[in-house]
């Protein structure tokens, strides 16, 4: 049975511009559009294959003529996500769309968990990354550079000079530099020459900033070094000498082994020499004309006795040789006392001699070191010669002094306060002419009187 399209109102123009049913005129013809429904609800359209409520479906309406769903044109509805398996993220705002699709969940740099580098810079992307840079870029560093500036780990992009650029090892040559971190405070940076053609040119340099501060440019030597570089300029011990002007070997004295010298060893100063076995033993000597062997002690070279080493209670002692009158050769002993490395002492000298050197005494004389060992020639006025306490003059114990009385006159023997003087009686005059007493310090403040007294 044919269908017979009802009678709809079609108006030229819509408000899509194109000609179709006039939504306002539809309603005006209820007959047609209520036959067509009857006809279909009473199934005028068996064995056509069109169900009644399909066709109803497209049945228009005012709001809608053509009564077509979004689902019946295959789209989701306008207020659902669309899924990512037809085109979309399955997320409803940028951030989670971002992140859902591994792109992280910000609108900045990816970060390195989503596969990015977390910055925006090459430097920054090596930094978060730990990776080092190794390319140059085939130029120089431009002058105002510092070298101190270059602290990023891995190669310096540009080439650096050692005297152009401030701060670098002095020399008229490019590098290579190379930083090694170990922590953004304490770096290391090696400089690779560019042309290896020189000695000095061709050598690379290290240095190491800690806290912040660069210490001075280390060379590395490679090859034989030249005196002018603090080398040698030879590859053998009689070369080195030959060309430093150094004694040939027969004239060495080596530190190890038994080699002997053939010829004087000196040893000098602009004013001392000192010649030291194993730290408390020393030979020295300076421009007073004095030289001294002694333990634990040297002469400086402003004529001192000083201390060569610290110790508790070592003390010092020695000979002393020369320039002492009246007499060349002295000895000393400290005692056990504490010394301290380089501190200045006056040692008490006792002579050491052969025979008495004399002494002329032709007045009142307190006894000083320098009469320790002398032959007190009183010939001429009376005389007393006063024996000092200790806290004045400390004589050395052991220190003994010879007097003579040389004419008529009359010479004693006295004590300070303090002293004592031990002899057989009370005398203490010598008691004529050409006879002779002497007294010895066998104690502290404590002497000796013997002789022809009376």
């Amino acid at each position: 049975m044919p269908i017979v399209n009802p009678p709809v109102a079609y108006s030229e123009n819509t408000s899509d511009g194109q000609g179709g049913p006039d939504p306002d005129k539809i309603d005006k013809v209820p007959s047609a559009k209520g036959e067509i429904s009857e006809f279909i609800e009473g199934g005028g359209l068996a064995g056509s294959g069109l169900k009644a409520p399909d066709v109803k479906g497209h049945l228009g309406s005012k709001a809608n003529p053509h009564e077509v769903t979004a689902s019946q044109a295959g789209a989701e509805p306008a207020f659902e996500v669309l899924a990512v398996g037809k085109g979309g993220t399955g997320q409803a705002t940028v951030e989670s769309a971002r992140n859902a699709l591994g792109l992280g969940n910000t609108t900045g740099a990816l970060p390195v968990a989503n596969g990015g580098t977390n910055a925006t810079t090459a430097a920054g992307a090596r930094a978060n990354l730990e990776v080092a840079r190794w390319k140059g870029v085939g130029a120089t560093e431009a002058t105002t550079v510092s070298w101190n500036d270059i602290t990023i780990e891995g190669v310096h992009p540009r080439l650096m000079h050692g005297a152009l650029n401030p701060d670098g090892n002095g020399v008229n040559a490019y590098y290579h530099v190379m930083v090694f971190a170990y922590a953004a405070d304490n770096i290391r940076q090696l400089a690779i020459p560019y042309r290896t053609s020189d000695a000095v040119l061709g050598s690379m340099y290290v240095r190491a900033s800690y806290n912040g501060v660069w210490d001075a440019f280390q060379r590395i030597h490679a090859g034989v070094v030249p005196e002018k570089y603090g080398g040698t300029g030879a590859t053998t011990a009689a070369g080195a000498r030959a060309n430093l002007g150094a004694a040939a070997d027969a004239d060495v004295v080596k530190k190890t082994g038994a080699q002997s010298m053939a010829g004087p060893l000196h040893v000098s100063a602009s004013s001392n020499g000192e010649i030291t076995a194993y730290y408390y033993t020393t030979m020295s000597s300076n421009g007073s004309g004095r030289a001294l062997f002694g333990n634990n002690c040297y002469l400086d070279g402003a004529g001192n006795f000083a201390y060569r080493n610290t110790h508790a209670s070592l003390g010092a002692r020695g000979i002393v040789l020369g320039y002492l009158t009246p007499h060349s050769v002295h000895r000393f002993d400290t005692g056990s006392v504490a010394t301290v490395a380089g501190a200045a002492f006056t040692p008490t000298l006792v002579p050491i001699a052969t025979g008495s050197p004399v002494v002329m005494i032709n007045a009142n004389t307190t006894l000083s070191l320098s009469h320790a060992g002398c032959f007190l020639w009183c010939k001429q006025n009376n005389v007393t010669i006063t024996i000092p306490a200790d806290a004045t003059t400390n004589i050395p114990i052991d220190t003994e002094i010879e007097i003579c009385r040389g004419d008529t006159t009359t010479v004693t023997i006295a004590a300070a306060s303090g002293v004592t003087i031990d002899c057989a009686d009370a005398a203490r005059t010598i008691r004529t002419r050409f006879k002779t007493a002497a007294i010895k310090k066998v104690g502290a403040n404590e002497w000796l009187l013997q002789g022809d007294l009376g």
